[in-house]
């Protein structure tokens, strides 16, 4: 409960968008219970450079590609983004 007195928005995402020039992916799980969805959905709006959001509608948090159908679908969107120019 006291988190917030030992941290800081210093490297905040949002501090740091505007900066970043390079492609972007961003990847999230709709069922994320660490991060909710919304902010990953946020990075991706306020991105500025050439981007892809990715998401999984049944990962948790760090579980985007526990199935094999999640990751087969990552790897050839993650392909078309590289190709892509």
């Amino acid at each position: 409960p006291l988190a917030f007195l030992l941290t800081n928005d210093q490297f905040s995402a949002n501090n740091v968008l505007h900066k970043i020039k390079t492609p972007t992916m961003v990847i999230h799980g709709k069922k994320d219970h660490i991060i909710p969805f919304q902010f990953g959905e946020n990075i991706y709006q306020k991105l500025k450079s050439r981007k892809i959001f990715i998401e999984f509608s049944d990962a948790r948090h760090l579980r985007a590609f526990s199935t094999q159908k999640n990751r087969a679908s990552f790897l050839n969107k993650m392909e078309r983004f590289i190709q892509d120019k």
